[in-house]
C-alpha cells in the first residue's frame, strides 16, 4: 500500500478527495460529453427555430453572412 503525506497548508479550507486517475478521466470526460450534449442539443434548436443562415454557393458568400449576421 503506497503512503502519501498531504502538507496542510495544501488541503486548507478545501475538501481533500483522492482518487484513481483513471476514476478522474473518466469524470471528466462526463463532464465534457455533458458539455458537447448541451452544444448540440442548442444547436438542434436553433435549427428547429429557423435560426440557420445558408446554404451558400461560394465561400467568399458565407464568410460575408457570418460577418454581418448578429
Amino acid at each position: 500500500m503506497t503512503t502519501i503525506t498531504i502538507p496542510n497548508n495544501f488541503a486548507s479550507n478545501e475538501e481533500l478527495i483522492a482518487i484513481p486517475r483513471t476514476e478522474y478521466e473518466n469524470l471528466l470526460n462526463v463532464k465534457y460529453k455533458r458539455e458537447v450534449d448541451n452544444e448540440i442539443l442548442e444547436a438542434l434548436d436553433d435549427i428547429k427555430n429557423g435560426r440557420v443562415i445558408g446554404p451558400f454557393s461560394t465561400l467568399s458568400d458565407g464568410l460575408s453572412a457570418l460577418k454581418s449576421a448578429k
